[in-house]
C-alpha cells in the first residue's frame, strides 16, 4: 500500500515547488514551465507508443526526456548534476538514424501537411507539435537561464520533432 503522503505533500499549495537542487520557486517559473512540457511531451509519445510502429524508439525518446527533465531540475553547481547522464551525440545519432529508417518507408508529398489524415497519424502529429513547443520553451529557458549545457537537447528535440513528422506520414499510408 502506497502511503497517501507520498504522493499529496501539499508543499505546493501556496504556488511553490522546489527542483532537484532543493530551490524554491514559483510553479509559474521557467524551469517548471519546461519541466511540464517536457512531461507533456513525455505523456503523449505513451499515447503514440500504443499505435503500433516505433514503440522501442518512442520508448527511448521518454527516457531520453526524463534525462533531459533531470538537467532541467538540477543546478550545474549541484554536486549531484555530475551523476546526471547528458543528451550526447550517440542519442541524436540513434534518433537520426530511427527517422532515416523511416524515411525509407514514408512518402513524403511536397505539400503542407493537414494533419489527421488518419486517427494515428493525427496522434502524432499532435506530440510533434508539443514536441516544437518544448523545444521553444527549451531555448528560451537556455537563452534566459544562461544554460548551454542544455543546447545539446534543445537540438535532440528539434530532431525528434522531425521524426515525428515522418511517423505520423507513416501512418497515413
Amino acid at each position: 500500500m502506497i502511503r497517501f503522503d507520498l504522493v499529496t505533500t501539499k508543499t505546493g499549495d501556496g504556488g511553490r515547488s522546489s527542483d532537484y537542487s532543493g530551490r524554491t520557486d514559483w510553479k509559474d517559473a521557467p524551469v517548471f514551465e519546461l519541466l511540464g512540457e517536457l512531461d507533456e511531451l513525455g505523456s503523449w509519445l505513451g499515447v503514440c507508443r500504443h499505435l503500433g510502429r516505433g514503440r522501442k524508439e518512442l520508448e527511448t525518446c521518454q527516457r531520453i526526456l526524463l534525462r533531459i527533465g533531470a538537467l532541467v531540475a538540477t543546478d550545474p553547481a549541484d554536486e549531484r548534476y555530475s551523476t546526471l547522464v547528458p543528451v550526447d551525440e550517440a542519442a541524436l545519432e540513434a534518433l537520426e538514424q530511427w527517422e532515416a529508417e523511416l524515411m525509407t518507408r514514408t512518402t513524403l508529398k511536397p505539400v503542407f501537411v493537414l494533419a489527421g489524415g488518419t486517427r494515428k497519424s493525427a496522434w502524432v502529429d499532435v506530440s510533434r507539435t508539443v514536441c516544437r513547443r518544448a523545444e521553444r520553451t527549451a531555448v528560451a529557458f537556455v537563452r534566459a537561464q544562461n544554460r548551454p549545457d542544455l543546447a545539446p537537447s534543445s537540438r535532440w528535440l528539434n530532431r525528434l520533432s522531425d521524426a515525428l513528422f515522418v511517423l505520423a506520414r507513416n501512418y497515413e499510408g
